[in-house]
């Protein structure tokens, strides 16, 4: 396994990684005695690291989701951004007792992560299972050199020295205030929330600096279009969406944020860094749900617009009424032999029409939670190409179903 040379980040201390011959991890060793591991900005990495190494990642969600929501950091993304820095993610793993929300759900595994369901009947379930698939995994994937582990509990010290000893480099992603000094002592590096929020995605590479140039102010343009593109396909505005938005608008020359250039002749170091300075500018909005960030033009509610949140519309009868109409329109004003018909998010387009008419202003995560009911319930069928048609019986089943929902809100009420 290749070596790394950290470079000194704590003024008295200097981290060295040489192979470790006994092993194919990385055996650390302190060229200045220091009792305190690597712990700084992101920014501060040595530029001469090896990126070829393999990485796992396990996530104590639970432990880490509040914390993460309190100084508004999208804490998946800012992960992955940190597995970029060593190398390649092999394992990537998030725990916690899963069955909130289904936007969440698959906005992790559209990243990768594999959520790992962990009954909470026992104390320290997520500790237990992590710790056990931490140590499984030293000995089934000798290729990975190095964990990172987000959470800051003091059950996982006995964990890390494990994999310490066995020569992996063990990372602590955790909240600054909460977590144990002994956990952050015990690692190879800590990185707070904090830290991760500093740096919004990696530094521009040689290539993407030398390619096209575009305008702050064109750049501002072409981001308002890429919101709106991305919203009316139904697509979450996150920021690598938005960014590849950009990127397909051939009316503008963006070719990624280090073609952005200000009237001073500087350039973006990071893609964040230009929609912090747009926000600023009040060219769009930002919003953290504590896993994603999302961009949102100005004027909108990100909390209504955000696919993350957790709504407390009060649904009516009548809202049902209207969202099975706009789902019927869908199917009668679209062309059958086009491939996106009675595909769901046309559907959920149709949807929230409701709310840009201004009858039905639901959020985005309602119309979508209504929609998944409304097949759940058997007034959609799927088809093999996965879109859906309206179901045999299509006017029977509705008068059933807003009968039923209708006793339902009058018991609940």
């Amino acid at each position: 396994m290749p070596c790394h040379l950290l470079s000194p980040w704590h003024t008295t201390t200097h981290w060295y990684a040489p192979k470790n011959q006994a092993t194919s991890g990385i055996s650390l060793m302190f060229i200045k005695t220091s009792s305190h591991p690597v712990v700084g900005g992101l920014n501060q990495m040595n530029e001469g690291i090896d990126q070829s190494e393999k990485v796992a990642v396990f996530w104590d969600y639970e432990n880490a989701r509040v914390w993460a929501e309190g100084i508004q950091i999208p804490l998946a993304e800012r992960v992955l951004n940190l597995v970029e820095r060593y190398g390649q993610a092999r394992i990537l793993k998030v725990y916690s007792k899963w069955g909130g929300s289904e936007a969440i759900s698959r906005g992790l595994f559209s990243m990768g992560f594999r959520q790992e369901h962990v009954p909470m009947g026992k104390k320290n379930s997520v500790d237990v299972m992590i710790a056990v698939d931490c140590i499984a995994t030293c000995w089934e994937h000798p290729e990975i050199g190095v964990y990172v582990i987000v959470s800051g509990d003091k059950d996982y010290i006995s964990m890390v020295n494990y994999l310490k000893a066995h020569g992996r480099h063990v990372v602590i992603v955790g909240p600054s205030e909460t977590s144990s000094e002994h956990l952050q002592l015990s690692a190879s590096e800590f990185f707070s929330f904090e830290d991760l929020a500093e740096d919004d995605v990696l530094p521009a590479t040689d290539s993407e600096l030398k390619t096209g140039i575009i305008s702050y102010e064109d750049a501002l343009q072409c981001l308002g279009e890429a919101i709106e593109s991305a919203k009316d396909q139904g697509k979450v505005t996150r920021y690598p969406i938005i960014d590849s938005m950009m990127r397909l608008n051939k009316e503008f020359e963006y070719r990624g944020y280090a073609s952005i250039v200000r009237s001073d002749g500087s350039r973006f170091s990071s893609f964040g860094g230009f929609i912090k300075e747009a926000e600023r500018d009040g060219a769009c909005v930002t919003f953290s749900t504590g896993e994603f960030a999302e961009i949102f033009l100005p004027g909108e509610n990100p909390k209504e617009e955000s696919s993350y949140t957790t709504s407390t519309d009060n649904i009516e009868p009548k809202h049902w009424e209207l969202v099975l109409e706009r789902i019927e329109a869908a199917f009668s004003e679209g062309n059958p032999s086009h491939y996106l018909y009675g595909r769901f998010y046309m559907l959920y387009l149709y949807m929230r029409s409701l709310k840009k008419d201004g009858i039905f202003k639901a959020t985005n995560s309602t119309f979508e939670r209504m929609l998944e009911k409304i097949i759940e319930d058997g007034l959609l069928t799927k088809q093999a190409n996965e879109s859906y048609r309206l179901a045999e019986n299509y006017e029977e089943k509705k008068k059933e179903f807003l009968k039923s929902v209708a006793q339902e809100l009058g018991t609940s009420s």
